[in-house]
């Protein structure tokens, strides 16, 4: 823009200048980082005097998505700049062209207007091309009867089944280019919408327009319909919303929000399969046992005990007997047990009998040390008669040769005992104690239970004597094997071990049985237990992670606070508003306003002007910390009057020297406002056919250019038709008026911007003139040219003061019998239009 135009920054907007609204609006912050939720979190985990681990495990998380997350993301950040070069629309709401309405848009800085009359298509574009950028999570929720809503958009154009949208974006930096295509169903429903980013060295992949994309269009929306943003917020949780949109809190943070509501989710679906299958497995126990009790009266089972989920599996089951290891029933009793220990005794009690029958059980035990002896007495020169042990004359020697082989006789006798003995240790140990053992937790009768009583006395002595070290332990041990072969040999033997064999079985079915019952309910605990058992942690760090919301909250609605107070000041600044607090929670949000006396204003006591400013002034203050490099503005003015369309076209403007701002309008002061105060300015008619639905959308002239087309073709008609010209010269002539009228105003736009004049007085003045000629006369007045300069006005006054009379009746209805209008007026008003609107024009300004 031009030096003369940073002149009024000191009085558009009230005292705000568009320094201080950038300064302030560099505070709006750009969407979340993993690295920024870390560190405030760590800042949170620091001063926490209880529950760290807590904070520990929300930052752990933010760790894992960081890394995660980042992998898929990088082609969309804060530093991307996004521009909006094509947009295609076919059978979406107004727009119902037989073929796709293509329009294409400039990425270089500037405005571009689309304007039409009410109904000509343009809040079906601006629609299209958010629908196309967000999805469907703007889609409102259906309601039926008399809930339901009466203004919500239709998307289907009528008649059609089917709509296709499609955008084509381009980032500035990095020349990547982002093509999205969107088809809707019968149901007005996206069907299919899928984004293909070709990298500037001409790689093309699929993208994800639901994750980190989204966010971004929704924290920084580069789209604003009033009109639709009204309609949605209507309550004080709907405007929470749109303020939770713009505080961009992010991709990250949704991300992170999702990962703790999922794992908590999955927590208490772990913690919901678990109970379920804990209660079915106790049940089945108990259908187990009452059958079991039925059928098996005397016996009893361990007890079951109710598990507890932060226990291991392993200790419930051993500790209610569902396990084999270490209980009484690890095994079947064989049914021939009893001749199998027999079997084993009798032959231990016969290598018994058949040693002590063998002789001098002295002898046999010292052989080792005979036969030693007998081996030095050979070695001797010459053998004594005397006996080294007695002093006796006897034939020591050969006596003692004979005593030593008879021994050694008897040595294979000894060691079959020996071996015999300790088969018996081991089958009372490994067979006899285990039945024994089994034997006291069954029905018995007084009978059994006195044999058991006798037979367990004799193996308790017999195995005590077996692994004893007391001097005469090994005979005490013979004597107690051959009682536990008589004790075996008694006749309640038969009917003890028959009763135990049968019993234990029972038992080891019973217990399969519950083991079978527990089975399903085990292997979910094993592999959910340890899931379930963070149900009490995750809801924890699902509170750690709202007060970390909180936080994030309460900073970024100060920012956002004090951008949309300028902004607001901006627009409102002739009220007298100020934005005194802006807060944000889950449920509702707050915007608290207060005027020049500093009480506070009621958001119903606003004009529909004054809440358009406000519902827009936060959405401007968000969007230089976005990712995209365009706008588009949908009926922007909505209720505004002269001043807020002058200041509403300055932040527009200012708005438009980093990025292509497109605005969609039906009034006219607002082109002509932006048209003054724009460096780089393209306007657009958009057209429909009220006949076949069909939009066009063409390249406009100024609305004086066009009047006098206008002018011009009703005069041709009114010559080739004599009878029609006197008809038309009224035409003619208003036309030719309205253009002047409307180069006036244009004059006064751009000549209140380099003065610094208040654009609203300037107005009132020209149009309390009520005459062509006095018009020109205020314009002349206003005119501050270089000094000795001739005033352009009096080349305009003198082009056109012969028709002035003319058209000033024409204006107002009075027709002169046999005045006909010629191609003169025209060209002379043509003519003025173009030296009053060149008038600035070096500035920078440019219609």
């Amino acid at each position: 823009m031009c030096q003369d135009v940073g002149k009024i920054s000191r009085h558009i907007g009230g005292s705000v200048g568009e320094s201080r609204v950038d300064a302030v609006e560099a505070k709006v912050a750009t969407l979340l980082t993993f690295d920024e939720l870390a560190e405030v979190a760590r800042e949170k985990a620091e001063r926490a005097t209880a529950g760290r681990e807590s904070w520990d495990k929300l930052i752990h998380v933010i760790e894992q998505l960081k890394s995660a997350f980042s992998a898929g993301e990088g082609w969309i950040s804060s530093d991307s700049a996004w521009s909006l070069v094509g947009v295609s629309v076919l059978g979406f709401r107004g727009i119902q062209n037989s073929k796709p309405l293509d329009v294409q848009f400039s990425q270089e800085p500037g405005v571009t207007v689309l304007h039409g009359l009410n109904g000509a298509g343009k809040s079906s574009f601006s629609d299209a091309v958010m629908l196309a950028l967000a999805g469907e999570g703007l889609l409102e929720k259906p309601k039926g009867g008399g809930a339901a809503p009466l203004w919500s958009p239709v998307r289907l154009a009528k008649g059609v089944q089917r709509a296709a949208l499609a955008l084509t974006l381009v980032d500035a930096g990095t020349g990547n280019r982002l093509a999205i295509s969107c088809t809707l169903g019968a149901h007005g429903t996206i069907e299919r919408r899928v984004g293909i980013l070709t990298e500037s060295g001409g790689s093309a992949r699929e993208v994800d327009l639901d994750g980190a994309w989204r966010e971004y269009v929704l924290g920084h929306s580069p789209v604003f319909a009033y009109a639709e943003l009204e309609r949605r917020v209507q309550t004080s949780k709907d405007l929470a919303n749109y303020f939770e949109t713009l505080l961009a809190l992010g991709p990250s943070f949704a991300a992170l929000d999702a990962e703790i509501v999922k794992a908590r989710a999955g927590a208490e679906l772990a913690k919901q399969a678990w109970t379920e299958a804990r209660d079915q497995a106790l049940a089945a126990i108990e259908r187990v046992d009452q059958a079991r009790q039925r059928a098996n009266p005397g016996l009893t089972v361990h007890a079951v005990l109710v598990p507890d989920l932060v226990a291991e599996p392993d200790s419930w089951l051993s500790a209610s007997g569902l396990n084999q290891i270490g209980t009484v029933f690890d095994r079947s009793i064989p049914e021939s047990i009893l001749s199998d220990i027999r079997g084993i005794a009798d032959k231990a009690e016969n290598s018994i009998v058949r040693a002590r029958d063998s002789g001098d059980i002295a002898s046999q035990q010292m052989n080792q040390a005979l036969a030693e002896l007998l081996v030095q007495a050979g070695e001797l020169e010459e053998i004594s008669p005397q006996c080294p042990a007695c002093s006796s004359n006897a034939d020591w020697f050969h006596q003692l040769a004979q005593n030593v082989q008879l021994n050694e006789a008897l040595a294979s006798v000894a060691r079959e005992r020996q071996t015999c003995v300790e088969a018996l240790v081991s089958a009372v140990r490994d067979e006899l104690a285990p039945a024994l053992l089994a034997a006291r937790a069954i029905q018995l009768s007084f009978e059994q239970k006195e044999y058991l009583r006798r037979l367990t006395k004799s193996a308790d002595v017999f195995q005590s004597w077996s692994h004893s070290a007391e001097p005469g332990a090994r005979l005490r041990a013979f004597e107690a094997a051959e009682e536990l072969c008589q004790r075996l040999r008694e006749t309640e033997s038969e009917s003890f071990f028959t009763a135990v064999i049968v019993q234990t079985e029972a038992a080891l079915q019973w217990k399969i049985e519950r083991a079978l019952a527990a089975a399903d309910f085990e292997k979910l605990w094993r592999l959910q237990g340890a899931e379930a058992c963070e149900v009490g942690t995750w809801k924890v760090v699902a509170g750690r992670l709202s007060d970390l919301r909180d936080v994030l909250r309460a900073r970024r609605s100060d920012a956002l606070r004090e951008s949309t107070d300028q902004r607001v000041n901006q627009m409102l600044g002739d009220s007298h508003f100020s934005v005194d607090s802006l807060t944000v929670k889950t449920t509702k949000a707050t915007l608290v306003l207060r005027d020049a006396s500093g009480e506070s204003v009621e958001l119903g006591m606003l004009s529909a002007g004054q809440r358009n400013a406000v519902l827009l002034a936060p959405m401007l203050a968000s969007m230089n910390s976005g990712p995209f490099g365009f706008l588009i503005l949908d009926d922007p003015v909505h209720a505004f009057d002269d001043l807020r369309i002058d200041r509403l076209s300055h932040a527009v403007a200012s708005l438009a020297s980093e990025r292509r701002v497109v605005v969609l309008t039906h009034d006219a002061r607002l082109r002509e406002h932006l048209a003054a105060r724009s460096a780089n300015y393209e306007s657009r008619l958009v057209e429909r056919n009220p006949v076949n639905g069909h939009v066009r959308v063409a390249s406009s002239q100024s609305s004086w250019n066009q009047l006098l087309d206008d002018a011009h073709h009703a005069l041709v008609l009114g010559l080739e038709e004599a009878d029609l010209l006197g008809g038309v010269t009224n035409l003619v002539r208003a036309s030719c008026r309205m253009s002047l009228d409307a180069a006036l105003r244009e004059f006064v736009v751009r000549n209140s911007l380099v003065t610094g004049q208040d654009y609203r007085t300037e107005q009132i003045r020209l149009d309390k003139a009520p005459t062509t000629a006095a018009r020109l006369a205020v314009a002349r007045s206003m005119w501050s040219g270089s000094g000795g300069a001739r005033n352009p006005f009096d080349r305009v006054e003198s082009e056109c003061k012969p028709y002035f009379d003319g058209w000033n009746n024409a204006a107002h209805g009075k027709t002169a019998l046999g005045d006909f209008a010629v191609a003169e007026e025209i060209k002379a008003a043509r003519t003025a239009c173009k030296e009053i609107t060149k008038l600035h024009a070096h500035s920078g300004q440019t219609s």
